[in-house]
């Protein structure tokens, strides 16, 4: 009202109010402008609240995901050692299986080398075994026995003649005319005394039935 009467003692009332009135009208105009921009911007805020709590959703769920992705690389880093673990062990047992096997190789050669030389030892005994029984049996030939044989009688002969004659005549040679001594042993054609014949006879007869055993 105050404004009115300034106006209407000013003179010029009607000028003013056009003015007011489009004033109002901006002011209007500004107001719808701005509720309409308000109502975008109610909009957008409610659009990237609903994009906020979307993204704090998927947030939680990638939280999951990578928990679950931790657990299984945390299993995979275990596996792995025990992977390491293992194959180290398994190395350290390839090792020790090829120590063993030099080992053995080296007994199988020194076992080869030691079944050589009683092969070998075995064969010369073989060879002095058949060079004795080869022995033997030439020494029980028959054409060797009887020889063996002969040689027994004829000692055999010359034993019973010296029984029957203790004191014979020495032999003497053609051309020599040896003195015979009264008393004095006589020899046989082998040129010892009896008693020595029979000891040679004796040792012979003993020796051949020691060959002969």
């Amino acid at each position: 009202m105050e404004m009115v009467k300034k106006l209407q003692k000013a003179g010029s009332l009607e000028p003013r109010v056009e003015v007011l009135i489009n004033r109002i009208n901006e002011v209007q105009q500004a107001k719808k402008k701005a509720s309409e921009e308000l109502g975008e911007a109610r909009t957008v805020w409610e659009a990237l609240q609903k994009e906020l709590d979307s993204l704090s959703e998927e947030k939680v769920h990638l939280k999951g995901i990578l928990s679950k992705k931790q657990e299984t690389l945390m299993t995979l880093r275990l596996h792995c050692q025990e992977k390491d673990a293992e194959a180290q062990r398994k190395q350290a047992m390839l090792q020790e299986c090829k120590e063993r096997i030099s080992i053995l190789n080296s007994q199988i050669e020194e076992e080869k080398n030691r079944q050589r030389k009683l092969r070998l030892d075995f064969e010369e005994q073989l060879e002095e075994l058949m060079s004795q029984h080869k022995d033997l049996w030439e020494f029980h030939r028959p054409e060797h026995l009887a020889q063996e044989i002969g040689a027994l009688d004829s000692s055999k002969e010359q034993l019973l003649k010296e029984v029957s004659d203790p004191f014979p005549r020495p032999r003497v040679p053609e051309g020599c005319q040896a003195p015979l001594l009264t008393g004095a042993p006589s020899l046989g054609d082998t040129g010892h005394s009896p008693q020595q014949e029979q000891r040679h006879d004796r040792g012979r007869n003993r020796n051949f039935r020691t060959k002969e055993g």
